[in-house]
């Protein structure tokens, strides 16, 4: 359930919306005394709808996700098919264009706008100020979460969307034969065995060309 506010913010009068559970502490985070609802309604019910980008000259659709909780935050989030897995799913299911403004380098490639060269992780400053301009930040805060980070190198994680090369594990009955040669085949220490072929059991495709960067 959602509810729209009528509240008087940083830039004065303006409407917002926000997950019903979440809108205390909301307006309590974002130091907004004065306000009242205006309007209910079920998340489904602002599906498909198409919001002004908060600084790109362009729309953006309102699609739904079971992965966003009552846990923390709006009960609304940004979704980036490119840039995570969960993000890839929903996206899939709304036929959203899988963009990557990401290069190899870390660094927002040529062509995007306002960030093109800046490195992902030292962008974020300047984000803030586009966003401090354009009149759309409702508040600016430092914390501590977790983050992925790599198990060999010790540090963070860029998800980006690839592409890769896989093998139907279905085709020309190629799972069926690699589990009767996995059976035939001596595994040293023992539980090796087990392990591959929980994978192959497992896995409806399997990807070939992966990489680690």
């Amino acid at each position: 359930e959602y509810v729209i506010v009528q509240a008087e913010g940083p830039q004065g009068k303006e409407r917002l919306m926000v997950a019903e559970g979440l809108l205390k502490e909301t307006m309590d985070r974002w130091n907004i005394e004065h306000y009242h609802v205006i309007a209910y309604g079920r998340g489904d019910a602002f599906e498909g709808l198409r919001l002004k980008h908060c600084f790109y000259d362009r729309e953006v659709p309102v699609i739904l996700g079971e992965h966003v909780t009552l846990e923390a935050g709006t009960g609304a989030v940004h979704t980036a098919p490119g840039h995570g897995l969960e993000d890839y799913i929903v996206g899939q299911r709304y036929d959203l264009p899988v963009d990557n403004p990401v290069g190899g380098d870390g660094r927002f490639v040529a062509g995007t706008e306002l960030f093109a060269g800046e490195h992902v992780f030292t962008a974020n400053e300047q984000v803030i100020d586009v966003l401090k301009e354009h009149g759309v930040l409702l508040q600016e805060a430092r914390m501590s979460h977790s983050y992925p980070h790599c198990w060999r190198h010790k540090t963070p994680i860029i998800f980006r969307a690839t592409p890769q090369w896989f093998i139907g594990m279905e085709q020309a009955g190629l799972r069926k034969t690699a589990l009767k040669e996995i059976g035939k085949t001596e595994f040293t220490p023992d539980w090796g065995r087990a392990r591959i072929e929980g994978m192959v059991k497992g896995r409806p495709d399997w990807c070939i060309s992966r990489q680690r960067t």
